[in-house]
């Protein structure tokens, strides 16, 4: 940049002043900086370029751009730094939409006056940072909004693998007749679990079954150490909790009448010591992910994802090989799970802690540094001027 000015100037017959090559030379080495820390979107830089001459303009004229802490350009550049690491192309209408901002942005500044007032609502920086204020506040409703659904779901989820472990605890391995078994999956485990998301542990239905799912197996199965007095005695009890009304709230009543009936005239069968045909109890087909990874996962890579935070910003390759930006929004332990969203607060991803310390070590994922990066353009612009003056003064020293 600074030779293709001295090459114009000297076309012209001028000389670039002293001063004026060092100001020029700050200016590049400084927003040169800025873009190569924020680590973008290839696609924005193109929006991002109007800006670089309006910059260089006021680096050479406004003394007060790095050191007044109330200048509107240096405002405009911090909270660029930023809102431009979160931006990426796959995000829709929201991504033209900060697009088409920017350009107006660009164009506006670069014919703006330098004495104009910047620092009014009405200026071309005042309506950009109240754009980037109306569509953050909207980002924090969205993002809460995401919080609150997926804490909803893993919170279903949760209640829901509490009925299926119980299942599986109570009645998986034992002994029982193959109509009950099958109507207990199809029908009476989603009905445990649309009550027990919905009214409660304390609801009928939920209190009367998770009894019921421990006592019945018991008097399918045999046990040489468990006389006839025993099993009759848990029969007549089985008998009695089954002979008391129970309102159905998801699945068919009239199915549920009809699965009670038969269930009922199998445990008489075995009052009267008449043959019941049973089946050994399997498991259930589904397996949950983090099981099947989790032995895959060191230590270290678990105490990596210990130290990521809410808050956090995260480049994250998809198998088609695009780029998604996104913050962590949440992190909840217990759950094992992680929730991430992109910059307008709508959830984008959603991973287990074990699923996310393998992208993280296949460096699917990787940490985007999102954080003001003014004082440190201007401490690399300051040091590049030091290593010029240096040079400058070893080749004047060794031409005398």
């Amino acid at each position: 940049f600074v030779p293709a000015v001295e090459s114009r100037l000297t076309g012209l017959g001028l000389v670039l002043a002293p001063l004026l090559r060092i100001r020029l030379i700050f200016s590049q080495v400084w927003f040169d900086t800025y873009i190569s820390q924020l680590n973008l979107d290839p696609d924005i830089l193109y929006g991002i370029s109007p800006l670089r001459s309006a910059f260089v303009v006021r680096a050479l004229l406004d003394d007060t751009l790095f050191v007044g802490s109330d200048n509107a350009f240096a405002r405009l550049l911090r909270v660029l730094s930023l809102q431009l690491p979160t931006w990426f192309a796959g995000q829709g209408r929201q991504a033209e939409k900060f697009l088409q901002a920017l350009d107006v942005l660009g164009r506006q500044v670069g014919g703006q006056a330098l004495d104009s007032a910047c620092n009014d609502a009405t200026s071309p920086i005042g309506s950009f940072l109240q754009f980037i204020d109306r569509e953050s506040e909207r980002a924090e409703v969205q993002r809460r909004r995401s919080v609150e659904r997926e804490k909803s779901r893993l919170q279903m989820a949760q209640l829901a693998a509490r009925v299926r472990q119980h299942y599986c605890d109570k009645v998986v391995g034992q002994s029982l007749p193959e109509f009950i078994d099958d109507y207990v999956r199809a029908q009476l485990l989603p009905e445990l679990q649309f009550v027990l998301i919905n009214h409660g542990e304390q609801h009928a239905s939920w209190l009367l079954w998770q009894r019921l799912l421990g006592l019945i197996p018991r008097v399918f199965t045999e046990d040489t150490h468990r006389d006839k007095a025993q099993r009759y005695a848990e029969v007549q009890q089985a008998v009695a909790l089954l002979e008391a009304p129970l309102i159905i709230l998801s699945a068919s009543q009239a199915g549920y009448d009809e699965f009670v009936q038969a269930l009922l005239a199998s445990l008489f069968a075995v009052l009267q010591g008449r043959p019941v045909k049973v089946r050994t109890v399997p498991c259930l087909s589904e397996v949950e992910p983090s099981v099947q990874v989790r032995a895959q996962i060191s230590r270290s890579l678990l105490k990596q994802v210990a130290l990521v935070r809410e808050g956090d910003w995260f480049l994250f390759e998809t198998e088609g090989g695009d780029i998604i930006r996104c913050q962590l929004a949440l992190k909840l332990l217990d759950a094992q799970s992680l929730l991430f969203v992109n910059r307008a607060g709508v959830k984008v991803l959603q991973k287990g802690l074990d699923e996310f310390a393998l992208c993280l070590s296949s460096r699917i994922a990787v940490n985007l540094v999102v954080k003001p990066v003014f004082e440190a353009c201007t401490e690399r612009a300051v040091n590049v001027l030091r290593e010029l003056y240096d040079a400058n003064l070893d080749r004047h020293r060794a031409e005398r």
